[in-house]
């Protein structure tokens, strides 16, 4: 590995590194935007009550009526279904990269059991003679 190649790689791993900062950086600011909505919505209600009491009563019934716990429910669920489907897409993009890649490789060896695959990785319908 000459000098210019050792440079390369340097920068290849400062840059890496700027990223997980960068990525830091945002999940941080995420956090703190959450956390200061969280604050702007309890420093609402603690105006409220402070300028009437009797609103309490009130607002529990709002609470009620909007059924929170089905609201939250949904929210958990979507969540859910999109986090299977970001995981599914990452999958399915990682064996069709693999797919590529084993073409390649596995081009000229008909003796290979995983020559032919699909392009999702799967054993074809029909199996060439």
């Amino acid at each position: 590995m000459n000098k210019g190649e050792v440079e390369v790689h340097k920068g290849a791993i400062r840059a890496q590194n700027v990223r997980g900062y960068l990525d830091l950086a945002k999940h941080a600011l995420s956090m703190l935007t959450v956390l200061l909505a969280i604050y702007l919505v309890m420093n609402g209600a603690l105006q409220i009550v402070k300028a009437s009491p009797e609103q309490i009563g009130a607002i529990a019934k709002v609470i009620e009526a909007i059924k929170l716990a089905d609201i939250a429910g949904w929210i958990v669920g979507g969540i859910g279904v999109g986090a299977w489907r970001l995981e599914r897409t990452g999958k399915k993009r990682a064996y069709k990269k693999l797919a590529t890649l084993r073409r390649e490789v596995e081009a000229d060896d008909s003796y290979n059991a995983g020559s032919g695959l699909t392009v999702a990785g799967d054993t074809p319908k029909k199996r060439r003679a």
